[in-house]
């Protein structure tokens, strides 16, 4: 392996937390075989195109599972964690901007919407604006993430889903949640966080149950651009 020739570790989930994983304190990302998880894992469905069942394969033993897939499969994360990896890989906060350059050279596609691939990543358009992304599955989970460099966002989704159209479901996600922060993006320099989210369930059957999912942005750096939008609805509704 690279990882043992270049630092002599046995295992990688040390050297992944000392190098990547500790500085941006991503602490709800496991290498799961190698670490213990933390916390709950969401329940992962299957979809019989035949008999149109959805198998819940949650208590399939995980060795099983992860242990053939290692590193380019058993990493297990929190949208929260994802979204700050993301935005510090692709800010130049993780690798130098010769290794950047080398991930960002792209072999062109002769596509509206897909650009091109580079080095694990594609480049691509949403709504009209250049982004970053990049996608994966594994036995039962699908993950999708994106960065729009002109408007320093981060956006990712996890579906804990397999055999299903759920390309469709990605992008039709991820168009809605720019949506959403691009009309918040009043301020070109604001940088939009998220807090109070609050989840009606944790166990949901796919297709079947509904789960109703709130939160609230919030601009630590910059907290006047909420504050002057707010004094602007007072002031109308005093004037009429």
């Amino acid at each position: 392996m690279i990882i043992k020739s270049v630092t002599g570790s046995e295992k990688v989930a040390p050297v992944l937390r000392q190098r990547i994983l500790d500085p941006l304190n991503l602490n709800s990302t496991f290498l799961d075989i190698e670490e213990n998880l933390i916390g709950e894992l969401a329940h992962g469905w299957i979809h019989n195109s035949e008999t149109g069942e959805w198998l819940d394969v949650s208590g399939l033993p995980r060795t099983a599972l992860y242990s053939c897939m290692y590193t380019a499969g058993a990493m297990l994360s929190t949208t929260e964690n994802m979204v700050r990896w993301v935005r510090s890989l692709y800010r130049g906060e993780v690798f130098s901007q010769e290794s950047l350059n080398e991930m960002f050279s792209i072999v062109e596609f002769s596509n509206p919407t897909i650009l091109g691939y580079g080095l694990g990543t594609m480049k691509r358009v949403w709504l009209g604006e250049q982004a970053w992304s990049h996608g994966g599955d594994t036995f039962s989970f699908g993950s999708q993430a994106a960065y729009f460099p002109g408007r320093d966002v981060s956006i990712i989704v996890l579906v804990n889903q397999r055999n299903y159209p759920y390309q469709d479901f990605y992008n039709m996600i991820t168009e809605q949640l720019f949506k959403q922060v691009a009309n918040y993006y009043l301020y070109p320099h604001d940088i939009t966080h998220l807090y109070n989210l609050k989840v009606t369930s944790t166990f949901i059957r796919p297709l079947a149950d509904t789960l109703k999912i709130t939160a609230m942005l919030n601009n630590p750096d910059n907290p006047s651009a909420l504050k002057c939008r707010r004094r602007l609805r007072q002031r109308r509704r005093k004037k009429s």
